[in-house]
């Protein structure tokens, strides 16, 4: 008499044996021969920095636009003043 049980599935061995990703790398690499590998991510890496650069200068540039418009500001409120006080002079 033989009786019916539920397992759970075995994993396979070789999803077992598959070595845990870095997580340094954003993209799958297949295995490859070890310089192309390297070459892959030098790459991925390049284009990383290339980003990085880019939103580095969008924010470079925001913020020299930001001064501008504090140092423009400044001057305006230092004219009013100097008017007001000429004002009140000539009263």
């Amino acid at each position: 008499m033989t009786t019916a049980t539920a397992t759970a599935p075995v994993p396979a061995a070789a999803a077992a044996a598959r070595p845990a990703s870095s997580p340094f790398i954003t993209s799958p690499v297949p295995q490859q021969d070890p310089l192309e590998r390297l070459t892959a991510l030098l790459s991925e890496i390049r284009g990383n920095l290339t980003a990085l650069e880019n939103e580095t200068a969008e924010a470079q540039r925001k913020l020299r636009e930001l001064a501008v418009s504090q140092r423009a500001k400044e001057r305006t409120y230092q004219d009013a003043v100097r008017k007001l006080d000429r004002i009140r002079m000539a009263v």
